[in-house]
């Protein structure tokens, strides 16, 4: 649900059962209730019956940060996904790169993000994204500014081959 001028929202209509409730709005990190919480909490909302209504969920939600880049591959970049993970694997978040091979991710909190990439179709090696050095790449994210991650160089996959058949 986009929330209004003034904030206020609705969700569609949901079954009966637990609801893990998060928001997204642009230019805000996304945002777990019913603590305004940056990853998503044990707790979840009981929907209890048809045509209930929750009133009073109120969402505070803290300035984006964002983390952009160039990636470099000999295919086409838009084929590339980017999985942005907070330090405990609870959220990803994931953005491709445009056609000019850039990519901005947004709606990030605050704190320490690992770099994942998967292409199947580019035929790169999947999975986090590694220094030169051998350590994952990790990125800082601080509110209301961009942290670049320059170029980003994707190791292409080998690849092994045979045939199965039956055993006699």
């Amino acid at each position: 649900a986009l929330p209004d001028a003034d904030g206020n929202w609705r969700s569609p209509p949901l079954e009966p059962g637990d609801v893990l409730l998060w928001a997204t709005a642009p230019g805000f990190g996304r945002t777990f209730w019913p603590e305004n919480a940056d990853r998503p909490p044990l707790e979840r909302l009981r929907v209890t019956a048809e045509g209930e209504v929750h009133g009073g969920l109120d969402l505070q939600m803290p300035t984006e940060g964002a983390v952009v880049g160039t990636v470099v591959t000999s295919g086409d970049p838009q084929l590339l996904n980017l999985l942005f993970v907070n330090d405990d694997g609870s959220v990803g978040l994931a953005v491709s790169a445009d056609e000019d091979s850039t990519f901005r991710m947004g709606e990030l909190r605050e704190g320490t993000w690992s770099v994942e990439l998967y292409s199947l179709e580019l035929g790169i090696v999947e999975g986090p994204l590694f220094d030169d050095a051998g350590a994952p790449v990790t990125v800082e994210v601080v509110a209301g500014a961009e942290a670049d991650l320059g170029r980003i160089e994707p190791v292409q996959g080998a690849s092994i081959s045979g045939v199965v058949t039956a055993s006699v």
